[in-house]
């Protein structure tokens, strides 16, 4: 049986509950250009993000205990895989609320689109770009509230699994009643968009393929938009993740990364060899520098960044209870190369950017810099901005390996695991990598993937061989590695089921089954009482403190040291 949730989506905008109340829906600014339609676009992503509640609820996190300078009840609520009150940023209802306002964003452009085409104001050829777009942003925004609020997708259960509604039309009456969709139904609803605006059929030739909506033609500023490349690297994600073999979701993982990794994937993929310039030197690289270089437009693998309102900042959430302690840092990046494919230095270039306050404990690699909003000159409090990369090249390539996996196409998941590595790989003044030295192979592979100990058990819907599963360890593994911080490693424990368990300095650990009810986030209550928020409201921004490294008394900002050879001689 259909359930039913009552939904006031604002679309531009905060405002009173009287004037929210007291207005038509409908009344909202007229779109009625290409330039307006552009600009709306930009709207069309969550502008609060999922990441930090997604890495709370990983295993990318402990219990470093209470001698931490920040303990907060809805961080500890989301760590214990509770249900969490709260409904500002980084919460599960915060990013609910304000993701169905980026599909109201997307819905309303559509609208507009069909409008400007009906009165022949635009050619439905002029708009077909910005078209792809909205229908591209408003299947994300879906796509990821179902792999947060609902199970994971299982086609043995996806058609009796209650999930999510999905909005199409945007609203012109208050109190709009929308009806939750199984699972099933949302995820064929998410590809009619991807296939609307880009569309492949496995069964057909390039030549017969469909045109494709999507063009970059006329973005400004393509890494603020979904891009063709961010495009394809979503897709790529809807399918990898749906996992359906009949369905020829291998291959159009393979046809969708293909797209964004683009003829050179080498130079694609993010040049983490700044890193080492941290290090020393007349033109190290300062941390904060690097944080910035690593968000920026014009970084080739940054396919599309967002920046939202969040406390997710790496030099700021580190300080919470609930963080990356040191054993756990040393467990997700090693000390040496062992836990990975290929007897390399990568480990080293990850350490370059781990810093820490040993006084506390809390560890952290430095991506993600906040920007700081002061409510005044003067004053201490303000909103904390961060920019968070939505879609990048390294999610591609991977994606493309482990469909080559699924596949049985080992080598070709080898090559991509090279053509990584290539980038990832600190070599010797005065060489350069070679396979022969540095490559990945089979055997290695075998040895370090076979059994747990690098990775834990993964059980995906659909089965695998002995083979298949060594591979894809050692793939999740990496990924674990490369996206720490950036909220994936807690969509891959809930497809591949992967158990997670929670140390607690009381001494009791919270361990999360692979089929337990707690990896599906909570409905909020308010949507499911009487609309998005009990009064018509978006939530309030939670405004935090400012501090900087200077205001934590007794913490020490470390990062590791290393001698010549790049072994760690002190932390």
């Amino acid at each position: 049986m259909k359930k039913y949730i009552a939904m006031c989506v604002v679309v531009l905008g905060f405002m009173s509950c009287n004037n929210f109340l007291s207005k038509n829906p409908d009344n909202r600014t007229d779109i009625d250009s290409k330039e307006a339609i552009q600009s709306m676009l930009v709207s069309a992503y969550p502008d609060w993000s999922y990441v930090w509640m997604a890495e709370l609820m990983s295993d990318n996190v402990t219990d470093v205990g209470t001698i931490a300078p920040y303990s907060d009840v809805t961080v500890q609520q989301i760590y214990n895989w509770q249900d969490v009150d709260d409904e500002t940023q980084d919460t599960p209802a915060g990013y609910w609320n304000r993701a169905y306002n980026a599909i109201s964003h997307a819905n309303t452009v559509l609208e507009a689109i069909d409008r400007l085409v009906a009165d022949g104001t635009y050619a439905e050829s002029d708009l077909s770009a910005q078209r792809g777009e909205a229908l591209m942003a408003r299947a994300y925004a879906h796509f990821m509230l179902v792999n947060l609020f609902a199970e994971h997708y299982n086609p043995n259960t996806a058609a009796t699994t209650l999930s999510i509604p999905y909005v199409t039309e945007v609203e012109k009456v208050p109190n709009v009643t929308y009806t939750r969709l199984s699972v099933q139904e949302v995820y064929d609803l998410i590809e009619k968009d991807i296939q609307t605006a880009m569309p492949y059929d496995p069964a057909k030739s390039d030549a017969e393929q469909a045109p494709t909506l999507m063009s970059d033609a006329e973005m400004s500023n393509k890494s603020w938009h979904m891009n063709t490349k961010a495009a394809a690297t979503f897709a790529s994600r809807f399918y990898l993740w749906r996992g359906l073999k009949d369905k020829n979701d291998w291959k159009r993982v393979v046809h969708y990364a293909d797209i964004a990794l683009g003829n050179d994937p080498v130079a694609a993929l993010r040049d983490w060899s700044l890193a080492s310039s941290t290090m020393s030197g007349e033109n190290a690289m300062s941390w904060d520098a690097f944080a910035q270089e690593y968000t920026r437009s014009r970084v080739s693998a940054n396919l599309e960044l967002k920046e939202c309102i969040s406390s997710g900042a790496n030099d700021r959430a580190a300080l919470y209870r609930y963080t990356m302690s040191d054993a756990l840092q040393r467990e997700i990046i090693g000390f040496s190369s062992d836990v990975f494919p290929t007897a390399t230095r990568i480990n080293h270039l990850f350490y370059c950017m781990a810093l820490g306050y040993t006084t506390y404990d809390c560890y952290f690699i430095y991506k993600l810099k906040e920007e700081f909003q002061r409510d005044g000159v003067n004053a201490n409090y303000g909103i904390p901005y961060v920019m968070y990369p939505l879609f990048v090249t390294e999610e591609a390539l991977f994606n493309k390996a482990e469909a080559l996996v699924m596949m049985e196409d080992y080598q070709g998941a080898i090559d991509l695991l090279d053509v990584y590595f290539e980038k990832r790989t600190e070599i010797p003044e005065g060489q350069s990598y070679s396979k022969e030295v540095y490559g990945v192979t089979p055997e290695r592979i075998r040895a370090l993937y076979s059994g747990t100990e690098n990775h834990g058990d993964i059980n995906p819907h659909y089965a695998l061989t002995e083979e298949q599963k060594t591979y894809l360890k050692c793939l999740m593994r990496i990924r674990r590695t490369e996206f720490i911080h950036e909220g994936l490693r807690w969509f891959d424990i809930k497809r591949m089921h992967i158990e997670v368990r929670h140390a607690n300095m009381n001494g009791v650990t919270n361990v999360l089954t692979p089929d337990d009810e707690r990896r599906v986030l909570a409905i909020p209550e308010a949507a499911l009482a009487s609309g998005l928020l009990l009064d018509g409201q978006l939530p309030e921004v939670k405004k935090v403190q400012a501090v900087t490294v200077e205001d934590k008394p007794q913490a020490m900002y470390t990062r590791p040291k290393f001698d010549a050879e790049g072994n760690e001689i002190d932390f």
